[in-house]
């Protein structure tokens, strides 16, 4: 069935094979159906997640609609990728009209659709989602998403998300670490709560020479010096990027045939570039802003560098260890979920600039090292975090509802 002109998932997507026993099991059985909620459809982690979601859960399983209350200055990159038309309901404020109207609408549509699963992603979608769920006249289930620490939630924030949170029927987390915040700042029960760990496209996400070739030009990095590249939004602090722009320092000092690439924009660049300024570094440090050729600025580094101080499961370390490279990172939230030290790549204590640096120059001073956690980086993720393993467990949790 479709409402307000949306189509449903399987509209768009690859053709049914109808000859197949499996393809005529499936029909015979009930779709699951999932409505996902989100605030807003803007360039991030949550917003490629769900991307993914939506376009590889398998059609003649799940039903899947995408309902956001905006769209973002920058949504037509999720519009040109997702094979679902989302339902915009605009909301300027969740308590004032735009947002009584949104959840007026959102009850019409739960009661006449009867979802099996509402899944939730920030805080407007659980004031607006969870309540209209709960009144939409069946036993629908509720997810609520946690896919960070909670670094951005203010005290009255984290009070209201924890009422929501127990308000629904399970938590789902993407990490191990995201889960004990969940227990510890929210109260939830440990048995209401799931965790599905991202994956990666390692087809997407690969070596590629071509690649290599083509964004090193692209930046003007000459044959023998060390491109060392960081891939984050500059919208909070809890990024890192203050300890990295210290650390460059000191690896300048030394090398000064490193390069350093901050692919990333957001309101505070203008403050690190005169950090960089003060510094001495900023003509070693390119600002390249906002990319979505992420694959191909993989292959220009020869390590990558994360040094967020909060993180929950970070799909560009994932993406890093994929296209083979040594990756440095901060020993917090998910992150050591996915590296072993020296093994895939080098873990440094958050906020420690000297360690970050030797960090660093060992690796650029030592390619066979380099080369080494690489190769075991991008094994680690086709075995442990492969789409198709995220996938498989989202499927199994929308079909059986158990934790994982």
């Amino acid at each position: 069935m479709n409402f307000s002109g949306i189509p449903s998932a399987g509209e768009h997507d690859r053709p049914l094979h109808s000859g197949s026993g499996h393809d005529r099991f499936h029909r015979e059985q009930p779709k699951i159906k999932i409505l996902f909620l989100m605030d807003k459809l803007a360039p991030g982690g949550t917003q490629n997640n769900i991307l993914e979601i939506l376009n590889r859960l398998d059609p003649l399983r799940f039903d899947c609609r995408l309902a956001v209350f905006g769209l973002g200055a920058e949504a037509r990159w999720f519009l040109e990728k997702s094979k679902i038309v989302p339902i915009v309901l605009p909301v300027r404020r969740a308590y004032g009209m735009s947002g009584f109207k949104a959840f007026m609408k959102l009850c019409a549509i739960m009661r006449r659709e009867k979802f099996d699963w509402v899944q939730t992603h920030f805080l407007q979608a659980e004031m607006l989602g969870i309540p209209a769920a709960r009144l939409a006249g069946r036993s629908t289930r509720i997810a609520v998403t946690r896919r960070d620490q909670g670094f951005w939630r203010t005290p009255r924030q984290l009070r209201l998300s924890a009422w929501l949170a127990r308000a629904a029927d399970v938590v789902l987390c993407n990490s191990e670490a995201v889960r004990s915040s969940v227990l510890q700042l929210e109260g939830v029960p440990k048995a209401k709560t799931a965790v599905i760990r991202n994956g990666v496209d390692t087809q997407a996400f690969c070596p590629s020479r071509e690649f290599r070739m083509e964004a090193r030009q692209a930046f003007k990095l000459q044959e023998g010096e060390i491109a060392v590249l960081t891939v984050s939004n500059m919208r909070h602090e809890v990024k890192g990027y203050q300890t990295l722009i210290e650390a460059a320092g000191h690896v300048l000092s030394v090398n000064p045939q490193v390069r350093f690439i901050f692919a990333g924009d957001g309101p505070l660049r203008p403050e690190y570039e005169r950090l960089a300024d003060e510094a001495g570094s900023r003509g070693r440090i390119i600002f390249a802003g906002t990319s979505r050729e992420i694959s191909r600025l993989m292959n220009a580094a020869d390590v990558v560098c994360q040094p967020s101080y909060s993180e929950g499961f970070s799909n560009t370390l994932l993406e890093a260890m994929a296209c083979a490279k040594p990756v440095v990172a901060c020993s917090a939230g998910g992150n050591t979920e996915v590296l072993e030290d020296s093994v895939q790549g080098l873990l440094v204590p958050p906020r420690d600039a000297d360690a970050l640096a030797q960090a660093i120059l060992r690796l650029a001073s030592d390619s066979a090292f380099r080369e080494s956690l690489g190769r075991a980086a991008r094994e680690k993720v086709s075995a442990d975090f492969s789409m198709h393993e995220m996938m498989r467990n989202y499927a199994n949790f929308y079909a059986s509802g158990d934790a994982l």
